[in-house]
């Protein structure tokens, strides 16, 4: 519930909907389609005003989810918690074996000191975000690489799954989008797709 990637990815299938409708000729649902949306944003926020005041559980969870807009909105500007945390674990490699093929740590192991001298069986040097944490594992020839294995896993669904080729591509861009604060796990979703390319390309199925 996390609000940038709760954001980005409302943000982008709102976008896809409606260009889908453009593309399949339905302009004439795009109107109804918002329409029927602002009634479910509406009716939603008149529940989350609801239990924000009722339930501390909900209230909590909210303010967590989405502090960066309740410091806008109390202190007149953004900032976020894990943001600032994010802020301090900008950390480059110092060698140019690191860059090219990393260091082969994900975690530190147990008893190795962070960088910062204390032990710590945390992030390999201290650091979340996503491509920095690739960089120091497998270095930039890896990073490369698996970005290439995204980007021929998304050409393959885009070519033999036409219905929903544009899908692939915004799933594309939230991975690259999300490695700037953590390394994910979207793979996940794309395997089933990438097995039901393979199986359509077999004409195991239709």
């Amino acid at each position: 519930m996390i609000s940038r990637s709760t954001i980005i990815g409302v943000g982008i299938a709102l976008f896809y909907w409606t260009l889908l409708l453009f593309i399949e000729k339905k302009e004439r649902y795009v109107s109804s389609f918002w329409v029927t949306t602002s009634i479910c944003l509406v009716i939603s926020l008149g529940l989350i005003i609801l239990l924000y005041n009722i339930d501390y559980a909900f209230r909590s969870n909210l303010r967590f989810g989405f502090e960066g807009f309740f410091s806008l909105a109390e202190k007149g500007y953004w900032e976020t918690n894990s943001t600032n945390i994010l802020k301090g674990m900008v950390v480059w490699p110092e060698s140019i074996k690191t860059w090219a093929i990393g260091d082969g740590l994900f975690f530190n192991s147990q008893g190795t000191p962070d960088r910062f001298g204390q032990l710590d069986t945390g992030f390999y040097m201290d650091t979340d975000i996503g491509y920095l944490r690739y960089i120091f594992y497998f270095g930039s020839i890896g990073l490369l690489l698996l970005t290439g294995v995204f980007a021929r896993i998304t050409a393959t669904c885009f070519r033999i799954l036409e219905d929903d080729s544009w899908l692939f591509i915004l799933i594309l861009l939230v991975n690259m989008l999300g490695w700037v604060k953590v390394s994910s796990d979207i793979i996940m979703i794309f395997a089933p797709f990438f097995v039901l390319s393979c199986l359509k390309e077999k004409g195991q199925i239709e």
